[in-house]
């Protein structure tokens, strides 16, 4: 499952010595947007901004990581089989 990923740049706020920098995190899948989060990095002046961005990638990356798990769970042959015995097997 490729899904089609966009990150922008949404808002910067703080000081001149602290500032927390939001990024946006969007997912398509088949033209259906699937996530749409915000993500708050920390930053200091002076501190190393490839820091800061790799640790940012690495929390999208493990957003984008679980909704490829529950998709695989959720299309699971298994699953259907259940939900179909159950559907047969439940008296109203």
């Amino acid at each position: 499952m490729a899904l089609q990923i966009t990150v922008t740049k949404k808002l910067v706020s703080g000081s001149d010595k602290l500032w927390y920098i939001a990024l946006n995190l969007v997912a398509i899948d088949n033209s259906t947007v699937v996530l749409d989060r915000d993500f708050m990095v920390k930053y200091r002046t002076g501190q190393d901004p490839e820091e800061r961005v790799k640790a940012v990638r690495d929390d999208m990356q493990s957003v984008i990581d679980a909704y490829k798990s529950q998709q695989e769970i959720l299309g699971a042959t298994q699953l259907d089989s259940a939900v179909v015995w159950l559907n047969g097997n439940l008296v109203g």
